[in-house]
């Protein structure tokens, strides 16, 4: 490599980290016509306890519609939950913003909680937009979330039978996750892993073996996680 292409990409690549860095935020402009004050409310709470999650940051701000290079977002509004987890907000906006701008309102999730459904590798924030214009739509808004645990799964190679495939999935509501997957009983021994699922709801494991010029099996438990455990299931295959 010549000294000239070094230079080159290195100066490409604090191109890209400027433009990364141009994406800046500031207040929205004062309102000068089509000026609608409205509310932004809503709570943060613990799904199964309701228990309220306050001095939570609440921000309010106009995102691009589109993908852009270096956009501004503007900022609406900001503040906390208060001691019941509640955010109330009341804004004069311009409403001709939603011609190239939608209205998002967010909120971190602590390292403590999931978000339902998702929240395992995922989004980690609330958020509820509006892209159109509507008087009443961000208000009342629930954001609620599932304290967090772990769960063990422990697999138990009892059997000698010849399968082409096994996996095991562990899910929660309408959410997800294969955690383990191997390709033939060569692979096949006792393994013991650890996977992230909600407090308080069942928790579904799932599992599938296809056997060699058979059918493919599945079968399913559950069980409910607590907080500090011990939360372990025994699988034999």
């Amino acid at each position: 490599m010549t000294l000239q292409t070094k230079y080159f990409k290195v100066l490409i690549f604090f191109i890209v980290l400027a433009s990364l860095k141009g994406t800046c935020k500031k207040d929205q402009p004062p309102c000068r016509g089509n000026c609608v004050t409205i509310n932004i409310s809503g709570r943060i709470y613990v799904k199964t306890s309701n228990v309220a999650l306050a001095n939570v940051p609440v921000e309010v701000s106009w995102f691009r519609k589109a993908y852009c290079w270096g956009c501004i977002v503007y900022k609406v509004a900001s503040g906390e939950t208060d001691n019941d987890g509640r955010f109330n907000f009341n804004r004069t906006i311009d409403t001709t913003f939603f011609r190239n701008y939608f209205l998002s309102v967010r909120a971190p999730i602590d390292t403590s909680y999931l978000m339902s459904p998702y929240g395992l590798g995922g989004q980690n924030f609330h958020e509820e937009d509006m892209y159109d214009f509507n008087l009443n739509g961000l208000q009342d808004l629930k954001f609620g979330s599932y304290l967090k645990t772990y769960l063990t799964i422990r697999l138990h190679r009892i059997f000698s039978d010849s399968f082409d495939y096994f996996s095991v999935d562990h899910s929660f509501l309408n959410w997800s996750s294969t955690d383990y997957i191997i390709r033939g009983p060569q692979f096949a021994k006792d393994t013991t892993f650890s996977v992230t699922t909600p407090v308080g709801i069942y928790t579904r494991i799932a599992w599938w073996k296809t056997i060699v010029a058979g059918p493919s099996k599945k079968q399913t438990d559950s069980l409910i996680c607590t907080k500090n455990g011990p939360n372990v299931f025994d699988l034999n295959y």
